[in-house]
């Protein structure tokens, strides 16, 4: 199909272009009445002269392109499928490394070296000057469940599902929230600082205001709902029922053994849970007691306004050749299934509250379905969306919230509600100087009452009000701005924008920043700073605007860039991102010292390698890496470090945890209480010990149990491919290696290390023909050694998603996925299926800088191949096979991984 050009002269009217690609047109960018662009299908990529449209023949791509913008004639971008990122020089169109697979929709172009993308699933990505970098990762988890916080009138929500990532609504925006679990069943909320969500694992985790935390492991629990801070229900598997008591969960005798999928509360005492097989049980402050309902259809959830009146929901019921509705009503007697006879799809939430008119509510279901209960009837409504709807939450009689599939949420807001106050976001802070910053917010709904004031208050103290001290900007919807003055240096303060009409005066969420001190310069990739200021995003440009004997705070990761120092500067290394504490490490490629002194606080990598703080002038070269020193440099410590052995598995794991630290910023998960860390502590003092004949220092057991091993646990990696990884990289350190070990004491060794048994000690044959590395492979990735890690600590199996995640990572890259690795892809395969992924997946890392480096011989790569997708090695056969293949350009690296992705056996 050949693409349309309308264009508007006073008039609208087609212009034809020639065509050399046909396809839909997507994306326009104008320069002048003489200059534009366009692109579309295929890679269609076309200019005007001021007089028509020339198609570009050869263009980089041929995946469709969505977006285009041109900051000069010389300089732009656009974006389309698959991640496909193209840069314009002013010469020629050319294709730029894209970190994502995900479709891009839209891309602005700010400056040389500041530009924006946004794309598939929510995905946001910035160019730096130097690479384009992922901001802000897919959001396509599925949301299960949602809660909101009783007396804040909807503007306190929280949302859960199967992510690591809870969402919650501050009455303004909604965010993620970081949370200690992988992905969570259910969320209630007592209070804005007290609330639970039950997990996997028969895992409670709880809510103090600030942090979500494990609190405990009680049993299984699938939905919950809080009455008050001491008073709490939780239903689940097998009919469980637990009673929260403001102490502990408790096991409360329950009248079935079937599946209890939801729970409704009526008051303190009486509340309704509802499961498979139309079970419904009832406590009347004494006892629970099965319920009759007319028939066995399951039922998902349920919501009592009083005890005469409820509704619940599940799958539609098939009888005598008809469907009935999945609606099934109590009506202070019995439960009767009304006729619905529109309503034949699967419904998994309801949510009602009483009015004077009776219960209204909505309920939610399959492919976006949706009701409305208004005068005692369900009508249907729409959402615009074909996802599932799991969850839905009615925060008053006009407003209700649903969530589902995708991490897709839902507002509904009803046209005839009565004023209300205004909906107003507070915006970002910037120009912070030591006594000044400028702020602002914006306006989006007036509550249907014009806002007669509006602007932005200040405090030290969290969410100030017009109490404190404010800027006014004016009135009615929309931005404004403000400037924030008389400050004091060093200081944090908080800011909130207002907005006022006839019913009352709404706040922005709470933000806050830190005043900038004299002679600190604050230095962050991505030019952020965490609102603090001056801010740069290269160590270069810190240390130019910094004045002699200045210190310069550098944010933890990558800054691949030469920096000069001629000057005297102390600069800290390895900053979180709100500069409140040191704790990962800094790299520069590389540093030249031409003054000084320089004195590092914290921890720099130099060149790459894991160089610690406190390297004297006579070790940089030895110890730094590509250092050049011209005079008389030093660098000095600002505090002792610990300092690990080369080639221990300390050091090797102390480099693995820079890397992690310079490709994002992550965190470590501890583990929570004293019998799983004395677990995971015995476990590392087994491995070493059999491997190394010692006990690892303090300082690198911890490592390995906060940064490594539980790290896993919490991403929802079995523990068992941790245990095995964290093997293979103790068995193939330089340490193991210097010891000199024999064939028979090796496989001793390996055989203790990883529970084999006395057979595989004393019988060779299982190793004829492997590698030692070989070996370690497969009797880390042992039945028996797994089945030694569960026994030791149960209830960390992982998640076949994150585990199949997880193999890849480790037979290709040797290695396990980070955090935010492992949530792109998890998030891939549930949007589009494993077989799709598993060869984009395969395709994306195996032409990564990491995996061609770590393996850069075509043997190698086949071994790395066959080993992730095939489970096993490369016979000899097949490894000359297909190396003669990829040396002769007749087959990629990319054909072997679409046969394995497609199930192709190679052996045949």
């Amino acid at each position: 199909m050949k693409g349309q050009i309308t264009r508007f002269t006073g008039s609208w009217g087609n212009t034809d272009y020639p065509v050399e690609t046909e396809g839909k047109l997507y994306a326009v960018k104008m320069l002048s009445n003489n200059d534009g662009w366009l692109v579309g299908e295929k890679g269609i990529i076309a200019r005007w002269n001021g007089t028509t449209w020339t198609q570009i023949a050869a263009s980089p791509t041929a995946n469709d392109l969505r977006a285009v913008d041109l900051r000069t004639a010389s300089d732009g971008w656009a974006v389309g499928e698959d991640g496909a990122i193209l840069r314009w020089n002013g010469t020629a169109w050319t294709q730029v490394n894209s970190p994502t697979i995900l479709d891009l929709y839209g891309v602005v172009s700010v400056s040389a070296t500041d530009a924006w993308a946004v794309g598939e699933f929510g995905i946001i990505l910035r160019w730096d000057g130097v690479r384009w970098n992922i901001v802000f990762g897919p959001t396509v988890r599925k949301l299960e469940d949602i809660s909101i916080v009783p007396g804040t009138n909807g503007s306190d929500i929280w949302a859960v599902g199967s992510s690591n990532k809870t969402m919650h609504w501050n009455g303004s925006d909604w965010g993620p929230v970081q949370g200690p679990a992988s992905s969570y069943y259910a969320v209630g909320m007592a209070s804005a600082n007290d609330g639970w969500a039950p997990a996997a694992g028969a895992r409670f985790y709880r809510w103090d205001g600030s942090t979500w935390a494990l609190a405990g492991t009680w049993l299984s629990a699938y939905e919950l709902v809080m009455l008050s801070a001491n008073n709490g229900w939780a239903v689940g598997w097998n009919g469980k029922i637990q009673h929260w008591n403001g102490t502990s969960w408790s096991s409360v005798t329950s009248p079935t053994a079937t599946m209890l999928q939801a729970i409704s509360a009526v008051g303190p005492n009486e509340l309704w849970a509802v499961g498979y097989n139309g079970t419904v049980v009832r406590y009347n402050g004494t006892a629970w007691s099965i319920v009759n309902t007319p028939d066995t259809t399951g039922l998902n959830d349920v919501s009592m306004v009083s005890s005469s009146d409820g509704w619940a929901v599940g799958y539609a019921h098939y009888a005598d050749f008809k469907t009935d509705s999945p609606f099934l009503r109590w009506n202070g007697t019995s439960w009767t299934r009304p006729l619905y006879s529109q309503v034949s799809k699967t419904l998994y939430g309801v949510s009602l509250v009483q009015t004077p008119s009776g219960a209204t509510g909505w309920a939610v279901g399959e492919a976006g379905e949706v009701y409305q209960l208004k005068n005692g009837t369900w009508t249907a409504g729409c959402t615009y969306t074909s996802n599932n709807l799991f969850g839905i939450a009615m925060a008053s009689r006009y407003e209700a919230w649903a969530v589902g599939d995708g991490g897709v949420i839902l507002h509904w807001l009803d046209p005839n509600r009565p004023a209300t106050i205004p909906t107003v976001t507070t915006s970002g802070i910037s120009a912070i100087t030591s006594n000044s910053a400028s702020g602002g917010g914006n306006v989006t709904s007036d509550g249907k009452s014009p806002v007669t004031s509006r602007g932005i208050c200040w405090a030290t103290s969290p969410n100030p009000t017009k109490a404190d001290t404010c800027a006014a900007g004016g009135s009615g919807t929309g931005t404004f701005t403000g400037n924030i003055t008389g400050l004091n240096p060093g200081t944090i303060y908080n800011v909130r924008a207002y907005a006022t009409n006839a019913v009352g005066t709404a706040y922005g969420s709470n933000t806050s920043f830190t005043t900038g001190l004299p002679n600190r310069i604050y230095v962050d990739s991505a030019g952020i700073c965490g609102g603090r200021a001056p801010c740069y995003n290269k160590v270069q440009n810190g240390m130019g605007a910094a004045g002699e004997g200045s210190t310069v705070l550098v944010m933890q990761g990558s800054y691949p860039e030469s920096v000069t120092i001629s000057e005297s500067f102390k600069m800290d290394c390895g900053y979180n991102s709100d500069y409140s504490s040191l704790v990962s490490s800094s790299e520069i490629a590389h540093l030249t010292l031409s003054g000084g002194p320089l004195t590092v606080g914290g921890q720099l990598s130099i060149g790459g390698s894991a160089a610690m703080a406190g390297i004297a002038g006579s070790q940089i070269n030895a110890e730094l890496g590509p250092v050049e020193t011209n005079g008389s440099p030093s660098i000095q410590k600002s505090r002792p470090v610990f300092k690990p052995r080369l080639g221990s598995p300390e050091k090797d794991l102390l480099d693995l945890l820079v890397t992690r630290s310079s490709s994002r910023a992550e965190k470590d998960y501890p583990a929570s209480f004293p019998d799983e860390r004395e677990a995971l502590k015995r476990l590392t003092l087994h491995l070493y010990l059999t491997a190394l004949g010692r006990a690892p220092e303090q300082w690198g057991m911890n490592l390995w149990i906060d940064s490594y091993l539980s790290y896993y646990m919490y991403l929802g990696i079995g523990l068992g491919q941790a245990a095995a990884q964290m093997g293979r990289m103790i068995f193939l350190s330089a340490e193991y290696g210097q010891r000199g070990r024999t064939d028979s004491e090796f496989l001793r060794d390996c055989a203790d290390a990883f529970r084999l048994g006395v057979e595989y000690q004393e019988n060779a044959e299982w190793t004829t023909g492997l590698t030692r590395e070989q070996v370690v492979t497969i009797a880390s990735s042992s039945e028996q050694f797994s089945n030694w890690v569960s026994t030791m600590l149960p209830g960390f199996p992982g998640e076949q998603t994150r585990n199949f995640v997880s193999h890849l990572y480790a037979g290709l890259l040797d290695r396990l996925p980070w955090e935010a690795e492992i949530e792109y892809w998890v998030s891939l395969v549930e949007a589009r299926g494993p077989e799709d992924v598993s060869m984009l997946m395969g395709n994306t890392l195996t032409a990564s800088h990491e995996f061609k480096n770590a393996f850069p011989s075509y043997p190698e790569q086949v071994e790395r191949l066959f080993r992730a997708f095939a489970g096993r090695f490369a016979s000899t056969d097949e490894t000359v096979y297909w190396t003669l293949l990829l040396e002769s350009g007749e087959a990629a690296i990319a054909d072997i991984v679409e046969g394995f992705a497609e199930g192709e056996d190679f052996s045949k």
